[in-house]
């Protein structure tokens, strides 16, 4: 069979939600596809699930390794994908019987780099359970500078692996960071540095599970860390990129999502020495701010974003002087 996408699926116990995520891509109307399941060292039943499913079927391949991260298991069968399209697939996920039809005929029809489309978040029994209101313009075509603005400032185009398909050429030089959440955020911001034509298709192709134990819901000192470090990697690569016409876009990108997410972790964590860690650890990314003179001139602040921003930069200071 010849394969034109590599779908790459990293595992980590989640062997509840297993069958359904992997139906969901065998049962593709596109047949011209690889799948490949790395087991990331789990601990239930994941590991026999896969093995299951890799001896029904020639075009599932199953990677067994000890626990790395889900970037690293993303690196791993990136390493030896045969596509010459690459998508991504969350293990506890599952996607709409045309997507990867819709996603290549998409991708090839303008010899593009990149195709992204709609998504929905569901709960663990596929009800709707958030609306980003993202509406993406089918008939676009835009340029990775542009592309990278809109990651930036608006919520069009985020972090995500799984809602996108990526010519593999795009890799050649890109891996995902290894031993970090959110690994996703930089990557796709190198990856759109590096492409020339980016398209969009505005259909709910891909439903994103948010679940109990889940990186998304998960609030844990090390994983906002994570976080906050993928934001600041962000503007290494921003430097590397079009640093002069994009260094306003970063710093309201940088202010906003620094900002809120030290206000909403000293709010939500009852641990004092958690807190205190993390405001240590925090303070250089604080800093930076002060410097970016929110208040005065960035144009992509609303002044109702820059009231809140400026509100919560002063409750985090207030908590760091009173203890």
């Amino acid at each position: 069979m010849d394969i034109k996408i590599s779908v790459i699926i990293p595992v980590y116990n989640t062997e509840k939600y297993l069958n359904k995520c992997i139906d969901s891509i065998i049962n593709q109307t596109f047949n011209e596809i690889e799948i490949i399941l790395v087991n990331d060292g789990s601990t239930d039943k994941s590991l026999s699930i896969l093995k299951d499913y890799e001896s029904k079927y020639d075009n599932i391949i199953v990677i067994d390794k000890v626990n790395e991260g889900q970037g690293v298991a993303r690196n791993t069968a990136l390493d030896i994908c045969r596509g010459n399209y690459i998508a991504f697939v969350d293990s506890d996920d599952y996607i709409e019987p045309n997507m990867f039809e819709l996603m290549y005929n998409k991708i090839i029809d303008k010899d593009l780099d990149m195709v992204i489309c709609n998504y929905k978040y569901v709960n663990e029994f596929g009800e709707r359970i958030r609306d980003d209101n993202v509406v993406l313009n089918d008939d676009e075509i835009i340029s990775n500078l542009e592309c990278m603005r809109r990651f930036l400032v608006t919520n069009t185009i985020e972090g995500f692996s799984w809602n996108k398909m990526f010519k593999k050429s795009l890799f050649d030089n890109i891996r995902y960071p290894g031993n970090m959440k959110y690994e996703d955020i930089p990557t796709i911001a190198a990856l759109i540095a590096n492409s020339n034509k980016i398209r969009f298709i505005n259909k709910e192709l891909y439903s994103y599970v948010i679940r109990k134990g889940s990186t998304t819901s998960s609030k844990t000192v090390t994983n906002t860390e994570d976080y906050i470090d993928s934001i600041y990697m962000v503007g290494k690569i921003i430097n590397k990129f079009h640093k002069d016409t994009l260094s306003e876009a970063y710093e309201y990108y940088y202010s906003k999502r620094i900002v809120s997410t030290v206000y909403y972790f000293l709010k939500i964590s009852n641990i004092k020495e958690d807190k205190d860690n993390f405001i240590a650890y925090t303070d250089k990314y604080m800093k930076c701010i002060s410097k970016f003179s929110i208040l005065f001139r960035n144009r992509y602040f609303t002044k109702t974003e820059k009231i809140k921003t400026i509100i919560k930069m002063f409750l985090c200071k207030i908590y760091i002087m009173f203890n």
